[in-house]
């Protein structure tokens, strides 16, 4: 088993996936101040490591969340060779990652990002029936019942739908077009966009906190058939039109995913990379190319000019990644 050692605020789900992998030993949480009392191992409480032990007694680091404050460790991490597995890349920016990429290859670790949206089973499931080129409608609706203070940024959601995205259609961006409105001081988080792959795939993004609940569902276009993923309920439809033009639900299914087996899941997925030793350098250059795409398109849509702006894309992730 591999010492592990976890960053950040210990939830339920995940303690229970650390706890039952058979891959991993958890020795402990840092920091101190923020890890949750009573979590147990085999009856004993989880220790609450120090700077220094987390680095010492430790092979793999599971990091909650890879913000400008987890950065040090991150790097520390890969400066004593330890394998790093990031929950949630919400406050990375492309430019740390840069240096993270140069530290990875002298390392020769193992990094795993997870992608929260590209482990849905139903999402999964409709990658073998895509043929390209496609016309990708992503929305994702969220209820805006938070005050000024509250950090959810539709920067967040704009990622949620380009993981998706990105994961569906791997092709280089040729052009891309945003727009977003704000009224007065706050913003409603709408933010329209349109991207277009080089394959000659098209997607429209639509973001919104106007919305009486949560909605993140795909609508995917192609010849004869549509195939509808319906995120937050892991539900896939699939409708074809036949001869006359009469179409037919040929298609239906609804998996179940629960947080807990996602996680388990990711982690068998870590834990293979790092005894067989496979590269995990696309990991990071996916991010990258994610992480850019998100911020190009957050910083030309925060014009109150209603028009759309052209966003350039040509980076190193970019040309990079090709078709599978």
């Amino acid at each position: 088993m591999l010492k592990t050692g976890f960053v950040g605020i210990l939830t339920d789900a995940v303690f229970d996936a650390i706890s039952m992998h058979p891959g991993f030993d958890l020795t402990g949480v840092y920091p101190e101040r923020d890890s949750l009392s009573g979590k147990s191992i085999a009856g004993k409480n989880l220790p609450r490591l120090s700077a220094d032990t987390l680095f010492a007694c430790n092979e793999v680091l599971i990091i909650q969340q890879a913000g400008v404050g987890m950065l040090d460790i991150i790097i520390e991490a890969l400066r004593h060779s330890r394998h790093i597995m990031l929950l949630d890349i919400e406050g990375l920016c492309s430019v740390p990652l840069t240096r993270l990429l140069k530290l990875h290859r002298e390392a020769e670790t193992v990094i795993k990002i997870m992608h929260t949206e590209r482990v849905n089973p139903a999402l999964k499931a409709c990658l073998p029936l895509l043929n390209h080129p496609c016309l990708f409608d992503v929305k994702l609706m969220v209820p805006g019942n938070h005050d000024d203070n509250c950090c959810r940024p539709a920067a967040g959601a704009l990622s949620r739908m380009l993981d998706v995205l990105l994961f569906l259609c791997p092709f280089n961006i040729q052009k891309t077009q945003s727009l977003r409105h704000h009224f007065s001081t706050s913003s409603t988080g709408l933010i329209n966009a349109r991207v277009e792959f080089d394959n000659g795939s098209v997607a429209n993004i639509l973001s919104s906190e106007i919305a009486e609940k949560e909605d993140f569902c795909i609508d995917i276009y192609q010849g004869n058939m549509l195939l509808k993923v319906d995120m937050l309920r892991h539900k896939l439809l699939c409708f074809e039109t036949r001869a006359k033009g009469i179409t037919l639900k040929s298609y239906t299914k609804q998996y179940n995913n629960t947080a807990g087996q996602t996680i388990h899941n990711e982690l068998d997925v870590f834990y293979n990379s790092i005894i067989s030793k496979n590269s995990t350098a696309k990991d990071l250059f996916e991010l990258s190319r994610l992480l850019d795409l998100s911020q190009r398109i957050t910083e030309k849509s925060s014009s109150s000019v209603s028009a759309y702006h052209p966003v350039s894309t040509n980076t190193l992730a970019g040309c990079i990644i090709k078709s599978k």
